[in-house]
């Protein structure tokens, strides 16, 4: 049961009854979830109970009244933590709580985005249906296509989803008033710029930022973009909010609002627009992994693949992997054996970048019977259409489906040649034969010829 609690300009809204609130804090950043620390007196009759009956639906919301009774929500969202401590007999309740696109940050999932002419925001949509009221608003990607594979791979979706604005060198923005998961893809657009004239202030420079995305990512960008303002002022803000100080056009990118003196009040982080930018993540968990899946179709030496990790997959939108191969030679062929239809193939990641990864050998599992491989030492090469090479401890055997054509060649027992239709020897020079002893059985005919000479 939540209870409702006004201290000075703060309406507090919490499982909790809270005697007397002692700290308050709320951060807003970019690509982070935001997140609020709170401390309070309880009464002591309540300290057994509120770490039993809290539970993680329970919801917290801070809400700003202003001086014409207007009412502005700063938070709503979940609890994650909550702490009872007692300093000489006084009782304390300490809570943590994230706003609600924390849900999207707990389970890791792993599933493939095979459809290169799918839309970031129809990957978006896929991604959140789970989640019941979730929503997204998109400032970056528009009709945008991912143009390549793109794998989730051990990641939380909220970790998929800000690498995937990554690609853009831009970062999600958590809805910190809303009670489902919500977002937005990109920088929020802002249609106000409030001009600013606080006197207490600090500036600093990330270098080190502004090399690396330079070296790396994006052009056109300065070292003055990475240029950045710690301001107080009892103006409210959020992240992406326009404003102009000193003549420098910049946008909020932090923000932190505190309880003090039963006040609240707040400090933001400003920046050029530029300075917003964001490193392309990679998914290191994708390093050296292989995913198993299934053969849909072949062409060349590519394979379209229905992986495991995914309920359904159309063929016509899978994505072609390049098959590896034992040994190549470019322009002639070398080892050419693709695999076959409803082979078991691994996807194996050579690097942390998804569209890099291959085809490897395959996988057997056994789901049909019948498979000869009772015996290490014996080895086959085998097709679908019964071409089979053996090799055991003594002997070479090629033959076609039911030994039709046979050839075997045994340690012991020489050269067997064998076929239920003709077999033709043939030499356009010279063909020698050369024995101790040389036996020629017929049923019916035996014939030599010679120009015009004919022996029967």
């Amino acid at each position: 049961m939540s209870s409702t609690i006004t201290y000075g300009n703060i309406n507090l809204v919490s499982p909790f009854d809270i005697l007397h609130l002692n700290e308050l804090r709320i951060e807003k950043e970019n690509n982070e979830h935001t997140r609020i620390f709170l401390t309070g007196v309880i009464p002591e009759g309540k300290k057994d109970s509120y770490i039993d009956s809290v539970t993680s639906k329970d919801i917290l919301e801070i809400s700003q009244i202003a001086d014409n009774s207007s009412t502005t929500v700063l938070f709503k969202g979940v609890i994650t933590n909550i702490e009872i401590k007692a300093v000489r007999g006084v009782f304390y309740v300490i809570v943590e709580g994230v706003s609600c696109t924390y849900e999207m940050d707990i389970k890791l999932k792993k599933r493939s985005f095979q459809n290169k002419d799918m839309t970031y925001i129809e990957m978006i949509k896929e991604v959140i249906k789970d989640y019941p009221g979730a929503d997204f608003i998109d400032t970056t990607a528009k009709s945008k296509k991912l143009e390549k594979v793109v794998i989730q791979y051990n990641e939380t979706d909220w970790e998929f989803l800000k690498r995937m604005a990554s690609h853009f060198n831009k970062g999600l923005v958590a809805d910190a008033i809303s009670d489902k998961p919500k977002f937005w893809f990109g920088i929020p657009e802002s249609t106000s710029n409030q001009k600013l004239e606080e006197f207490n202030f600090s500036v600093r420079k990330k270098i080190g930022d502004f090399r690396y995305l330079s070296e790396n990512n994006i052009e056109g960008i300065d070292e003055k973009d990475f240029t950045y303002y710690e301001i107080e002022t009892d103006k409210f803000l959020n992240i992406g909010d326009k404003v102009q100080y000193n003549d420098i056009s910049l946008l909020v990118c932090k923000a932190m609002y505190y309880f003090e003196d039963s006040v609240l009040r707040n400090l933001y982080l400003l920046t050029p627009e530029k300075g917003l930018s964001q490193k392309l993540k990679l998914n290191d968990n994708l390093f050296g992994a292989a995913i198993e899946g299934k053969v849909i179709e072949l062409s060349e030496d590519n394979v379209r693949v229905h992986l495991d990790i995914d309920e359904a997959q159309k063929k016509e939108e899978a994505y072609w992997f390049s098959y590896a191969t034992f040994y190549t030679a470019e322009g002639n062929t070398g080892w050419y054996c693709m695999p076959e239809l409803d082979d078991c193939v691994k996807l194996y990641f050579p690097t942390n970048k998804e569209e890099e990864g291959i085809i490897i050998n395959s996988v057997r599992r056994r789901i049909k019977g019948g498979d000869k491989i009772q015996n290490p030492d014996e080895k086959y090469f085998r097709t679908k259409f019964e071409k089979e090479n053996k090799f055991t401890e003594k002997e070479l055997v090629f033959s076609t489906k039911e030994d039709k054509v046979l050839i075997r060649l045994n340690e012991d027992d020489g050269i067997e040649l064998y076929s239920e239709n003709t077999i033709k020897i043939k030499d356009d020079n010279e063909l020698e034969i050369e024995a101790d002893n040389i036996e020629i059985k017929a049923a019916d005919e035996i014939n030599f010829e010679c120009n015009a000479s004919k022996i029967n």
